[in-house]
């Protein structure tokens, strides 16, 4: 008897055991699967936010292309440091975490070249702000120079204007001959009247090419106004000896920013050279964001799949870990049953019974 119940007693414990084992197995399969999980949602989430860094960056480049002075360009390019300094964080982070190898390769050098890239448009901006402070320089001299121009001819043409009225009221009160004199008058005043049009017209024509929006247009205002700058000093050929120095002085003024080495046109084309440079690097920066998000999709695509099959072997394993577990316990109680009814119950409850019997007839 002794035997027997021992060997129930370790087939009720051989469950017990199997159940353990079962358990423990199941821990250790969904650890294992939490493990990699936790491995892969860092680099995806660092992945992510490279993405995120990177948009930022080509959504702010356009405006400091375009920042109008130093403060906005200083501005924006701090924001831009500052994205950058993200980026190359978020690939610190990738390289620490020991993410997929060959999405990590491919995203190393897109980061070095968006980020030289970067270092490259601020210093083409900052020669275009360079040069669109020199252009702004050059149209306030000529415009000063127009004004100055303008200054000199009106006293002149106010004087002739009164000496024609004189002799128009003379010629009308009397006999006399003054028509001579009152044409050449009228010629001058003409000539003052024309000159000043003409400087008028040079001004617009410098204001024009300053702010021309396609190189191919300056060459052709860089003609026209030296067609006007020769129709200017042939029209002062024709006026008073006095003015006619001063006139040229101004004249020569203004024809230093048409022709020279340091006219508003080739400024300008410098300016629309820069920008068309600008323009290159924003493509070429728009380029290198679209692979870097594409390598960045990869990683997160990996890392998305890696994670996906964690879960599935993880709901795996707790669904045959939980089958096995119910069976050993089900098996657990029908051996508990059958050891209870098959030996308990009809074989020591039935030989005490028995005895108790033959103790109460003694």
């Amino acid at each position: 008897m002794r035997a027997r119940l021992l060997l129930a007693f370790v087939a009720i414990t051989a469950f017990a055991v199997l159940a353990a084992v079962a358990g423990i197995y199941a821990f250790r399969e969904v650890g294992g699967r939490l493990e990699i999980i936790d491995a892969r949602v860092p680099p995806a989430l660092s992945a992510l936010e490279l993405s995120r860094s990177a948009e930022r960056i080509i959504a702010a480049a356009p405006a400091l292309l375009a920042a109008p002075d130093r403060s906005r360009r200083d501005a924006i390019t701090a924001e831009l440091a500052a994205e950058a300094g993200r980026l190359n964080a978020g690939l610190a982070e990738l390289r620490d975490q020991g993410a997929a190898l060959a999405p990590r390769m491919e995203i190393a050098p897109l980061v070095a070249a968006l980020t030289a890239n970067l270092a490259s448009l601020e210093e083409l901006v900052g020669r275009r702000l360079e040069t669109s402070e020199r252009i702004r320089t050059l149209r306030r001299a000529a415009f000063r120079a127009r004004d100055e121009t303008q200054r000199l001819l009106v006293p002149w043409l106010e004087v002739t204007g009164s000496r024609i009225a004189t002799l128009a009221a003379a010629r009308a009160a009397g006999p006399g001959d003054p028509q001579r004199q009152l044409a050449a008058l009228i010629e001058l005043q003409r000539l003052m009247r024309t000159a000043q049009a003409r400087v008028s017209a040079v001004a617009d024509m410098l204001a024009e090419a300053s702010t021309a929006e396609e190189a191919a247009r300056l060459p052709i205002l860089a003609f026209q106004l030296g067609l006007a700058l020769r129709d200017l000093e042939a029209a002062a050929a024709g006026l008073d000896p006095r003015l006619r120095p001063l006139f040229l002085e101004q004249a020569a003024q203004l024809r230093r920013f048409a022709e020279g080495p340091d006219t508003i046109s080739e400024a300008r084309e410098r300016e629309l050279a820069l920008v068309a440079q600008g323009e290159a690097l924003l493509a070429e920066t728009g380029r290198l964001s679209g692979q870097l998000t594409e390598a960045v999709d990869r990683l997160g695509g990996a890392a998305k799949r890696d994670i996906g099959a964690a879960v599935r072997d993880a709901l795996a394993v707790q669904r045959l870990s939980t089958r096995a577990l119910v069976v050993v316990v089900a098996l657990s109680l029908v051996t508990s049953a059958l050891i209870v009814w098959l030996y308990v119950g009809r074989n020591i409850v039935r030989r005490l019974t028995g005895l108790g019997d033959s103790m109460l007839a003694i």
